[in-house]
């Protein structure tokens, strides 16, 4: 029913055109795999812990796979990196241990919204049920 798809991240040797328009490739194959399926693409994280090229590179790859996938059926992309960057640019080693992975602190702060959109996706057209607690 859904399909995450987090890739580019270790495409450093690409540009950031090549990297974007090889998400949206993978996005069509899983297409014709799976066409009744939504597809979710989570944005690529910051790294290192300061700003830097690279972390330019994944915000514009970001950028241009939200503007590529516009429009598409049942595809959705999801900012997932909200409160790793602090308000002076760096990122803390509790939430990513070597600047580039996560810990387990960093995990959760990521997979929050995109439990909460997989949870939406999932429950949208089930029935409401009726908890009221029977006597």
């Amino acid at each position: 029913k859904i399909v995450v798809l987090h890739v580019g991240t270790n495409n450093v040797g690409n540009s950031a055109n090549e990297v974007a328009e090889g998400v949206l490739a993978n996005v069509t194959k899983i297409r014709q795999k799976l066409p009744s399926a939504y597809i979710l693409l989570p944005s690529l994280l910051p790294r290192g812990q300061q700003p830097n090229k690279l972390r330019e590179k994944n915000e514009s790859i970001n950028k241009l796979v939200m503007e590529m996938a516009k429009g598409l059926d049942r595809v959705q992309t999801l900012a997932i990196d909200k409160g790793l960057v602090h308000g002076d640019g760096s990122i803390s080693h509790h939430d990513m241990f070597d600047y580039k992975n996560l810990t387990n602190t960093g995990a959760k702060k990521i997979l929050e919204p995109l439990y909460d959109l997989l949870s939406q996706i999932l429950n949208e057209n089930e029935p409401e049920r009726d908890l009221t607690p029977s006597d």
